[in-house]
């Protein structure tokens, strides 16, 4: 299991460089069907990342002593924020499946958003994706 860890830790990882060139990129390029590639990706990497970050949240409860530790905040911290992300990604998404992309009256505020989802993605999935790359025969 360890090597298959490492494996989805590394390619979260490669979604986070990869969503970190094309957020800074995009405006330099018409990257209507890339974004439309990179959000099937980032749906895929969100999903596995909510089930690491569970499984390590889940690890860290139930070895939990009285005490707040390292593990247990970033087990804690993690999870939270991989469920925001998840939320604030589908909630976007599902609106430009549905709507298109250009949706008159709220196309502002679903930009911001999508700044937030980008950045998120990018924090998170690395985070997640390093995690993973450390993962040890004694998880």
């Amino acid at each position: 299991m360890d090597g298959i860890k490492r494996i989805i830790g590394a390619l979260l990882i490669l979604v986070s460089i990869v969503i970190a060139v094309q957020f800074i990129a995009w405006r330099l390029y018409d990257s209507g069907a890339v974004w439309g590639v990179v959000n099937y990706v980032s749906l895929v990497a969100i999903a596995l990342a909510f089930y690491f970050n569970l499984e390590r949240k889940r690890n860290s409860d139930a070895s939990r002593d009285d005490g707040v530790t390292r593990e247990y905040l970033e087990s804690n911290v993690l999870y939270f924020a991989t469920m925001v992300l998840a939320a604030l990604f589908l909630f976007n998404w599902l609106n430009v499946l549905v709507n298109g992309a250009k949706d008159v009256g709220v196309e502002v505020m679903h930009d911001v958003v999508w700044v937030v989802v980008d950045v998120m993605l990018i924090v998170v999935m690395g985070a997640t994706g390093g995690y993973l790359l450390k993962a040890d025969s004694s998880d």
